[in-house]
């Protein structure tokens, strides 16, 4: 693994070390679609967000394109350190490229390379195949530096951007993960946030105590006191060879997966790069946040570096409007609200929800939990989303797997409901002991038998949400039975049949 070395240490690169640096790329790499630092389509499955015009007559792709561009020009290379610069790398699922990346192409003044992958997996699995396309392409030597970004800041100072990268990229060609962080105005519980440590030179830079989720409004209060937490602004540099290897140690499934999938990838007729469908669709979904830079500041092996940015970072997903591509104070109800939790819980207990079970793993390995906090999410492609608390241990269990299922209860199902939510077995009846069944096709996830309706789902996304972590799945199976549903009312349980009795009788 490689280590940071500090200019002036005496383990800093002699001679023949600085003149391989010097044939270092730079490669931008643009992650288009998923979640959290890289957004999903929130218009149509095949019209993403970042090909959509929220700011002007460009898409947020190709403003990024060109925000970067007047970056790079801002920037102050060594000429004894890189090589300005490959052309741009966009990552980017097959469904939303056809018309609006064309459009994009032929508008960038730059020939854009695209790698295609067949369905989302998230942000390491991307920024995998990505450094591997830039190992594959560079010439024999060479290592280049990747500087990956979501495309949601294109409002940003490039100019600040620019002397920022500057910094990057001499920590990133020693070896460093380098995650650009912005000192907070605030106590602010919608990012997460970079613990720093010591000090690096005169620039501002620091090294990484290690990466936080989001914080609770308490917590971020404290955050903010100490001065040493910095938000995460989603943007990475690192070399692609640091990165493989940073990948292959914390998460080898991810890593074999991308490979695999990068091996037996084929390239169409435009240059685009397909990557092989059934080797991707094995891989595990994460973070990078999650999959990588958690581990900084718990394994030696992985070091760290944060850069500091100025003010004005506007991002579509934060809490913040902007005007104008500058980015205004948050309005006061983006603050944590002060209320009376126990009234909240007792409001959002006022409308009827159904009953689900959530189940991981099969055999011995079988865990499941009852909840209320489950809904659709998109028709196609199909998407159901289950709402965990961190607290819980299925929330464990459901940040590392592949495969999760629901059994929406049946009215005749309350004793499996109180079973999963840990209820005394003293007081469930003997003959009604919950019973799973095996999905055909796929292993290490079952359904309840006698559900009202049944899915099995393959994680997609993960969306921090408070002190609770939404999972998104694509259904692969699922079962519809005649049954009415077992519902939730007031912390009581109830049925279908008996509301609408009740309702006769009134």
């Amino acid at each position: 693994m490689n280590r940071i070395v500090e200019p002036g240490n005496p383990l800093a690169p002699g001679a023949r070390a600085a003149a391989a640096l010097h044939e270092l790329t730079v490669q931008p790499v643009i992650l288009v679609g998923d979640s959290g630092t890289r957004p999903w389509p929130l218009s149509r499955e095949r019209n993403s967000k970042q090909l959509a015009c929220p700011m002007d007559d460009r898409s947020l792709l190709e403003a990024t394109l060109r925000w970067l561009d007047d970056a790079f020009d801002s920037a102050t290379h060594d000429a004894a350190r890189t090589t300005l610069s490959a052309a741009p790398l966009v990552v980017c699922r097959d469904e939303p490229r056809l018309p609006a990346l064309e459009r994009v192409e032929r508008r960038y003044r730059k020939p854009a390379r695209l790698l295609l992958e067949p369905m989302a997996r998230n942000t390491a699995p991307a920024l995998s195949v990505a450094a591997l396309a830039a190992r594959a392409s560079a010439v024999a030597g060479d290592d280049p530096i990747l500087v990956v970004l979501p495309t949601d800041h294109p409002g940003a100072d490039h100019t600040a951007f620019g002397a920022a990268l500057t910094e990057a990229l001499a920590h990133a060609s020693r070896g460093a993960i380098v995650a650009f962080g912005l000192p907070p105005q605030r106590a602010a519980i919608g990012y997460s946030y970079i613990r720093t440590d010591a000090p690096l030179g005169n620039r501002g830079a620091r090294t990484i105590g290690r990466f936080v989720e989001k914080p609770d409004a308490e917590l971020a209060e404290r955050y903010f006191a100490t001065g040493e937490y910095w938000w995460n602004c989603g943007m990475f540099v690192v070399r692609a060879s640091v990165w493989l290897d940073a990948i292959g140690l914390c998460r080898p499934l991810i890593a074999a997966a991308c490979k695999d999938a990068f091996a037996g990838a084929s390239i169409d007729d435009a240059g685009a790069v397909h990557l092989a469908r059934d080797a991707f669709a094995a891989c595990p979904s994460d973070s990078v946040d999650h999959a990588v830079m958690e581990r900084i500041g718990t394994d030696a092996r992985l070091l760290g570096v944060t850069v500091p940015l100025g003010e004005g970072w506007p991002d579509v997903g934060a809490p913040m409007r902007v005007n104008g591509g500058q980015a205004d104070k948050p309005a006061d109800d983006a603050r944590s609200p002060s209320f009376d939790e126990r009234r909240f819980r007792h409001a959002l207990g006022r409308f009827a929800t159904g009953v689900v079970v959530i189940s991981t793993g099969s055999g011995d390995s079988l865990h499941a939990m009852t909840a209320n906090a489950f809904m659709s999410g998109s028709l196609k492609p199909p998407l159901i989303v289950v709402s965990v608390g961190h607290r819980a241990r299925m929330h464990a269990r459901l940040m590392e797997a592949e495969l999760f299922g629901v059994s929406v209860l049946s009215e005749a199902q309350e004793s499996h409901s109180r079973h999963f939510a840990g209820e005394a077995q003293s007081r469930l009846a003997p003959t009604c002991a919950p019973c799973f069944a095996a999905v055909d096709g796929l292993a290490g996830v079952v359904l309840l038998e006698h559900a009202a309706a049944r899915f099995a789902a393959r994680v997609v996304d993960r969306h921090p949400c408070g002190d609770h972590t939404l999972f998104v799945g694509e259904v692969l199976v699922f079962s519809l039975d005649e049954h009415a549903p077992l519902l939730f009312f007031g912390g009581r349980y109830a049925s279908v049949a008996a509301s609408a009795s009740n309702e006769d009788s009134a």
